[in-house]
């Protein structure tokens, strides 16, 4: 790479700006595997682009005084490569800068030289940046064989939820290869990760199975704001109207404008979400909840079809259910399962009292669903655990969706939703998000009741909570939403209903910083 002959019109990368302060954390974090997610136009694409960059600028020198950084970006098909992915890199890096090799729809690599003139004061000789960027495309091809022998130090998957997951998994062994060792003068540790953007998929996806919940050992997952968020990212880098125009356009493809407008996961095709006014980002806290010192924990249970549930809640003086944790642990008699939810509670919550009154499925207190000739399951429960278990006043599927309904629908006062969870409560989460649900008949029409899954069970128990609280007269006659206030639109506010979303935790130095260029190496490519 070093016999190419540059002039000195230098191209000012460093001054790209991320679009926004999740696309800026996302920058500044380095872990192995980072994906972002936020609606389409948010400047994801560039920035994982520039990652690149940002990783090359920071590889430690090799024994010929110079870094030298291999990247790959892969893609589903070479026509949306060609039409798209290269097509926003050489907005940054002509073809006519460097070397560029390969033609339209098969692969093609780039192969750059950058001065960093930090580092070359720091050594008192010229230190360049060699980066080589290999475009791929699977096509037919499995990602095995288009990998067969690669080496590279960072990958990036472009439009990752269109690719196979098998892709993640073979890419960790073709990151940090190159360089090799033989360039350095001695062991030399450097930066190898994997990046990866998505418009968020729907809740079938591998994507939303990986980072929708809790995230593996070494990833980390960034979600921008929604389009309509006032906090929404790259709004300088479209046209005035840009969201509202597609909004308009798709007014009656609700499922598309919440994934490509509204930034969140799309429910399955395969059936409707019982709650439509559930939103991710506003009922379920980015933090796990504490609970409220003083305030009695209320325990809810429904015995399920597949198997038991309990959620721990509060419910605070000012109206707000919050559920801290469920308990979900898959088909178990009502003994062992009334043992484990004492042991649940004092494990996870010593010290605090529980409501004297737990909600259960009336159906638990029948003869229809007794564990032997003398107790219900309800009664075997409230005997192994010594909880003091009573029925839900009624068992009416609509009174139990509206009571919940209403709690989504309203807000304590700006910024406090009427109900918010705990992100550990995965299964009530996933329910929420796809799995309770109204499915889809062969003729396109839905069935009258939720699916019966391993997440209707803990949305049930949630439904007694309800209950229990408001009653069915007080949900009849609106209690739950006369508690608070109508909900702003969720794309209109901050993460669970909170203040405008920044995309980082309160306090956080770069929530205060301005957008600001963020290669910090402030390095100049130079064009042939």
């Amino acid at each position: 790479m070093s016999d190419f002959e540059y002039d000195e019109r230098p191209m000012r990368v460093h001054e790209y700006r991320a679009p926004g302060p999740v696309a800026r954390q996302f920058l500044n974090t380095r872990d192995l595997i980072r994906f972002i997610m936020g609606p389409q136009g948010s400047g994801k694409t560039t920035g994982c682009l520039f990652d690149a960059i940002a990783c090359a600028s920071a590889m430690p020198p090799g024994k010929d005084g110079h870094k030298h950084f291999a990247g790959v970006v892969i893609r589903d098909t070479y026509t949306n490569l060609w039409a798209t992915t290269i097509r926003s890199w050489n907005k940054f890096f002509p073809k006519t800068v460097g070397k560029w090799s390969g033609g339209e729809n098969r692969p093609a690599v780039h192969t750059l030289r950058f001065d960093d003139p930090i580092a070359s004061r720091a050594t008192g000789r010229p230190c360049y940046i060699f980066v080589e960027m290999h475009f791929k495309a699977l096509a037919d091809q499995s990602i095995e064989d288009a990998l067969r022998g690669a080496e590279y130090t960072w990958a990036y998957m472009n439009e990752a939820d269109r690719l196979s997951q098998d892709v993640l998994t073979f890419l960790i062994g073709r990151i940090g290869r190159y360089p090799g060792q033989d360039m350095f003068d001695k062991p030399t540790d450097f930066f190898r990760g994997i990046v990866g953007d998505v418009n968020p998929p729907d809740t079938d996806s591998w994507i939303y199975h990986t980072f929708g919940g809790k995230l593996p050992a070494r990833h980390k997952f960034f979600k921008q704001p929604g389009g309509r968020h006032p906090r929404a990212e790259n709004l300088a880098g479209l046209p005035r109207g840009y969201y509202d125009d597609q909004v308009a356009a798709n007014a009656s493809k609700p499922w598309w404008i919440k994934r490509m407008v509204d930034g969140q996961f799309g429910y399955s095709r395969d059936g409707m979400p019982v709650y439509e006014l559930y939103d991710d980002d506003k009922h379920c806290s980015e933090t796990e909840l504490e609970p409220i010192p003083a305030l009695p924990l209320r325990l809810s249970f429904d015995q399920g079809i597949t198997g038991p549930a309990m959620l721990v809640s509060q419910y605070t003086t000012v109206g707000q259910l919050r559920t801290l944790r469920e308990f979900v642990p898959g088909r178990m008699g009502a003994q062992q399962f009334g043992e484990q939810c004492r042991q649940f509670v004092n494990a996870h919550f010593p010290g605090y009292q529980v409501h004297p009154a737990s909600a259960v499925d009336p159906a638990g207190m029948s003869g229809a669903v007794r564990e032997d000739a003398h107790f219900s399951w309800a009664e075997t429960v409230a005997q192994a655990s010594g909880f003091h278990l009573v029925p839900a006043e009624t068992n009416e599927l609509d009174i139990r969706i509206d009571g919940v309904s209403q709690m989504l629908a309203t807000d304590i006062k700006a910024g406090m939703p009427s109900f918010i969870m705990d992100p550990r409560c995965l299964m009530l989460r996933k329910g929420f998000n796809s799995d309770y649900r109204f499915k889809k008949k062969q003729n396109g029409e839905f069935e009258d009741k939720p699916e019966k899954n391993a997440a209707s069970n803990p949305q049930d128990a949630l439904q007694y909570e309800v209950m229990s609280i408001f009653g069915r007269a007080g949900i009849t006659q609106g209690a739950a939403r006369k508690n608070g206030i109508p909900s702003a639109r969720s794309t209109m506010m901050g993460h669970n209903g909170g203040p405008p979303m920044t995309g980082l935790p309160p306090g956080h130095p770069l929530a205060q910083q301005p957008a600001g260029p963020m290669l910090q190496a402030n390095f100049d490519v130079f064009k042939l």
